[in-house]
Parts: C-alpha cells; sequence; structure tokens
C-alpha cells in the first residue's frame, strides 16, 4: 500500500505551483481518489472567494488524473524504472 504521508504531489501531476489545484492526496487506489485542497483568496479561479466552474473542472481532471499515475509508482511511491509521467484527459461528455 502507498504511503499517502509520503507522497510529494508534483510527483504524480506534471501541474506546477501556479496551476496546481490539489494539495494534499488522502485516498487513493485502484477504485478511488480523493484529494483536497485549501482555497486562498489569491488563488487563480477564485472569484468573490469562491471557485469558479473552470478551477473546479480544473481540480476534477487533476483528482481524476492521480488514478492513472499511480501506476507510474510502485507500493514504496518509488517510481518506476523508465517511468514517464504524461498528463492527459481521456474523454469528456456532456449528458
Amino acid at each position: 500500500m502507498i504511503d499517502l504521508d509520503k507522497i510529494d504531489i508534483y510527483d504524480f501531476l506534471t501541474h506546477r505551483l501556479s496551476f496546481l489545484f490539489l494539495d494534499k492526496i488522502i485516498t487513493l487506489n485502484n477504485k478511488e481518489v480523493l484529494a483536497s485542497i485549501l482555497f486562498k483568496e489569491d488563488k487563480l479561479f477564485v472569484d468573490n472567494n469562491c471557485f469558479n466552474k473552470i478551477g473546479l473542472f480544473e481540480n476534477t481532471t487533476q483528482t481524476c488524473s492521480l488514478i492513472v499515475s499511480k501506476s507510474y509508482f510502485d507500493n514504496n511511491n518509488i517510481k518506476r524504472e523508465g517511468a514517464k509521467l504524461i498528463g492527459f484527459i481521456s474523454a469528456i461528455k456532456k449528458k
């Protein structure tokens, strides 16, 4: 099992500070992921102390990307040899 307290979120996502919308991974396994973020007034996509739709969408896609990124690491949070982390969105559908 991955020790979530030892995870460097920058190893799991290609995003960097100004466009990273996750602070901590709370749960990460093959079926679910739960992450948190502390919103600050000066954060991108925060308007009138509210996270706007674009920010919420980006937060959601980054959270979902964690499950894909998980396969690049072993159970000790060590990058697998030769693993190259890439970011992508597989599909978005409007119902």
